[in-house]
């Protein structure tokens, strides 16, 4: 009798933790809205992370490289100069990353998910093509919840024509929701529910039609309610299937700031502790400076740093103890040597006792 209970606890714990769904509302920004992520840079190991299967599991992203960030905030489809190319698409998500700027052209449905029509990018300001899926890829679907499966193919079309009219390309694609749990977030983001989403890309070259060449890339998404994608995982592209445990990753993402707001805050301290608040700067976009304001509740060690996009150190303006109350910082547009640096984005970090926030602003000249 006593085993029987244990294991009727056990498939009543498994089928509560199981129940989080993620909605196409959860993975859906406004325009005007973003989320922002730390990267490491290069090849990193994610053993202990990855083939991860069932729960509940806690996953803790907590810690780890900071100074490499994504920026993803969401935009009017023609600002990339490509909306033209996909009518269908009602916003685009910009990354930026380093020099490199990518717009990807969404559309999210209720009942069916969120649609990406295709993407552009930027390496250089002569260089704008656009890559359009046909059909549209259901990136992720509505309603997915723990061991949700989805798969689809696309083939790719090329805005202007396709250089190589011998050569034709075809994405495969299929995800499986197969662990679930909790996450732990930086920058005091707090713990959540979340979903672990396993899926297989796997692009084929046709040469003539005949299948030449296959490739295959893995990645893991973490979902968490009201706020979408919080971390996500990249694998190496490989000639062969990537295992689900593979060891090595080309990208670790971590969300660390988002303009939503989730169901399950359950205090502002979550995002500015009482003792610490990080109030913006003034002007942005500015030229040559800008005003940082930031305020103390107790006497506290502060560093407040500038990183360029590449997420290099550029220039420290405070590290010392300061009192409690109201501080100003201004930045004059100079590194660290007194020379001017050029136009561009730029993020500033504080940290005080166990706060840190990160903010952008922009460098116009």
């Amino acid at each position: 009798m006593r085993y029987f209970i244990i294991f009727i606890l056990l498939v009543f714990t498994s089928y509560v933790y199981s129940q989080i769904t993620i909605n196409v509302e959860d993975m859906e920004y406004e325009i005007g809205g973003y989320y922002e992520m730390y990267d490491i840079d290069g090849l990193c190991s994610v053993s202990g992370l990855t083939g991860i299967i069932g729960g509940p599991h806690e996953f803790d992203f907590s810690s780890g490289y900071t100074t490499n960030i994504e920026i993803y905030d969401y935009v009017n489809v023609n600002d990339g100069g490509n909306g033209v190319n996909f009518p269908y698409a009602e916003i685009a998500e910009r990354k930026t990353y380093d020099e490199e700027v990518y717009w990807h052209y969404l559309r999210f449905e209720s009942g069916i998910g969120r649609i990406n029509y295709g993407y552009s990018l930027i390496y250089s300001p002569e260089l704008y093509p656009a890559v359009i899926y046909n059909p549209p890829v259901i990136d992720f679907p509505d309603s997915l919840t723990y061991q949700s499966y989805f798969e689809g193919t696309t083939s790719i079309d090329f805005i202007p024509d396709n250089p190589y009219p011998d050569v034709e390309f075809e994405h495969l694609y299929n995800g499986y929701v197969d662990a679930y749990g909790t996450i732990i977030l930086p920058n005091n983001l707090g713990i959540h529910d979340c979903i672990q989403v396993n899926c297989e890309i796997e692009y084929i070259m046709y040469i003539m039609g005949t299948p030449e060449t296959h490739h295959y890339q893995r990645f893991y998404y973490y979902l968490v309610e009201e706020i979408g994608i919080v971390v996500k995982i990249a694998s190496e592209i490989s000639n062969y299937p990537v295992p689900d445990n593979f060891d090595i990753a080309i990208s670790l993402s971590r969300i660390f700031e988002f303009s939503k707001v989730p169901i399950n805050d359950v205090s502002d301290s979550i995002y500015f502790p009482s003792s610490v608040k990080l109030n913006g700067n003034y002007p942005n976009p500015f030229n040559p400076t800008t005003t940082i304001n930031y305020s103390l509740k107790e006497n506290s060690k502060v560093e407040l740093k500038i990183y360029n996009i590449k997420g290099q150190l550029i220039k420290t303006l405070v590290n010392e103890f300061k009192p409690a109350g109201e501080h100003s910082v201004i930045w004059n547009g100079t590194d660290d040597s007194g020379k001017p640096v050029s136009s561009g984005i730029y993020f500033y970090k504080l940290k005080a006792g166990d706060f840190q926030k990160v903010k952008k602003m922009v460098l116009l000249k």
